[in-house]
């Protein structure tokens, strides 16, 4: 269990005036979160190292796995109905960042989202204009 829950069981057993879960937790309770504190306080500068130790690439990597359930309900939301390979071209050209005539990729990526979404979905437009 984590201190915080201690404390909270602790202040739920004293405002219901259990006697026997508060003289169970009461100085286990205490004891238990001092040694957790100490433990971590003794072990901190060993996990400090090793995570100055990590390469950046591997840190790179597991905020990338962290992002992927994000990814994924945004490109199933933006890309489940109309505009899909418009939405698509622009999220690749926006991602690649390729500055071209010192305009930033972001602009880019609308407009070659647009002209994709023009030439090849030309369908999406009709259906839209119809509501």
């Amino acid at each position: 269990m984590l201190p915080q829950q201690l404390l909270m069981l602790q202040a739920a057993a004293d405002a219901l005036h259990d006697a026997n879960l508060a003289d169970t937790l009461g100085p286990r309770a205490g004891i238990f979160v001092g040694l957790l504190a100490l433990a971590f306080g003794l072990t901190s500068p060993v996990f400090v190292k090793l995570m100055l130790a990590t390469p950046k690439a591997f840190i790179a990597a597991l905020a990338g796995l962290a992002m992927l359930r994000v990814l994924q309900t945004a490109f199933t939301i933006s890309f489940k109905e109309r505009f899909a390979l418009g939405a698509l071209v622009t999220f690749l050209v926006t991602v690649a960042d390729v500055p071209i005539f010192n305009i930033g990729a972001p602009f880019w990526g609308l407009v070659f989202g647009f002209a994709a979404s023009w030439l090849l979905e030309r369908g999406d437009f009709a259906a839209q204009a119809k509501g």
